[in-house]
């Protein structure tokens, strides 16, 4: 009797667990380890046996994922171009000089063309430079110039002489883009034009010879006499650009100031195409006319000044 009931307990147990283990296989979805049997091996795995490798390798070879997917962007971010831009070059202008200089109540009427000019030029510093910002731009050229000349004083007293003159002048103003398509722009422009003129001249004195009324001789002093004056006017101004293919384009500028600031009245133009060489270099050559009514205490300027124009820059 007692061994029946040890054998019922026993059974029970053993039920009990296989349930136990059957749930938990099917709620996990775990598959129970398969014995192997080491001293049988199967046909097919012995005929075979690069399926099993095979088998193994697909089991545990991870999913390889797209290479494109995977790669880094290497290529480089589009350059971004500079807001700033600048432009700096020497122009060299042929102009002849017409018109009325005095200094101190003397005054002179004169006509000078270039090749004249050319001859009695000592040395000259030209320069043009812009800046520019977006639609925001500098702009600054200017030329200092030096001549001489000999003069003949055609007298007893004095044998030689000599005559120089200085001019400078300086363009300056502060400028906006107030047009701006791949074809065409236009700037405004306000700003300043200075001026600066030095004239001056010696007279080399001779030594008279005494005579019957002048028992000795004399010697006649040289004389020397220099002067200068210098001013600034308000400029108002306009610039324009026409494109007319990629590396040529037409340019224009025009103003005017003065209005008895410093000149009665002053004014400028200049016309002509500009070629863009290379990547940063660029040329252009044209007609350049410059105006200036100024008298001051004694002191006359009412001078144009006329004739081609060429420069040569670079930009960047």
């Amino acid at each position: 009797m007692k061994t029946h009931n040890l054998g019922a307990k026993v059974w029970s147990g053993v039920s009990l667990f296989s349930i136990s283990f059957a749930t938990l296989v099917i709620t996990t979805g775990i598959a129970p380890a398969q014995t192997t049997n080491t001293s049988a091996p199967s046909a097919s795995s012995t005929s075979n046996p690069s399926n099993a490798v095979a088998t193994s390798t697909q089991k545990s070879a991870p999913a390889k994922s797209s290479s494109t997917d995977l790669a880094p962007n290497l290529a480089p971010p589009p350059a971004k171009a500079s807001p700033f831009q600048f432009d700096i070059g020497a122009p060299l202008w042929s102009s002849a000089i017409s018109g009325t200089m005095g200094f101190k109540g003397y005054t002179a009427h004169a006509y000078v063309s270039f090749s004249d000019l050319w001859n009695h030029i000592d040395y000259v510093v030209p320069l043009t430079m812009d800046a520019h910002y977006q639609k925001w731009g500098f702009h600054l050229d200017g030329q200092y110039v030096k001549l001489s000349a000999p003069l003949d004083p055609r007298g007893v007293l004095y044998k030689s002489g000599d005559v120089t003159m200085e001019q400078a002048f300086a363009n300056f103003n502060l400028n906006y883009k107030v047009v701006d398509t791949s074809r065409f722009s236009l700037n405004t422009s306000i700003g300043g034009r200075y001026n600066y003129l030095n004239l001056g001249g010696t007279l080399q004195g001779r030594y008279i010879q005494g005579d019957h009324h002048f028992h000795k001789g004399y010697q006649v002093p040289d004389q020397s006499a220099d002067g200068n004056v210098e001013w600034v006017d308000p400029i108002l101004g306009v610039t324009a650009s026409v494109q007319i293919c990629k590396p040529v384009s037409l340019q224009f500028l025009a103003d005017v100031g003065g209005f008895g600031v410093g000149s009665h009245i002053t004014y400028q133009f200049f016309a002509g195409p500009q070629v863009q060489i290379a990547r940063n270099f660029y040329g252009n050559v044209g007609f350049r006319y410059l105006y200036t009514n100024y008298s001051e205490g004694g002191n006359v300027y009412n001078v144009d000044m006329s004739g081609p124009q060429m420069t040569f820059g670079v930009n960047f």
